[in-house]
């Protein structure tokens, strides 16, 4: 499968999204292809897929929450 110019071959058979390498893919599967959200915010009830994502969540919303701030 070719994307925007870039070559994409490693595709999910559940929902079609491609990958150029198969450790996205696998990611992809393991993380948040009909998987729910597992990290969750210890502030609120926002829950994300990827830790990256919740503690930007935390710092953008509940950086009055954090020490030394």
């Amino acid at each position: 499968m070719r994307i925007a110019g870039v070559q994409k071959p490693f595709q999910c058979m559940r929902c079609s999204r491609a990958y150029s390498r198969a450790s996205d893919l696998t990611r992809h599967l393991r993380l948040e292809c009909g998987v729910e959200p597992q990290f969750q915010c210890p502030h609120c009830p926002k829950r994300c897929r990827h830790n990256y994502h919740l503690n930007s969540h935390i710092i953008n919303k509940h950086s009055t929450l954090l020490p030394g701030n």
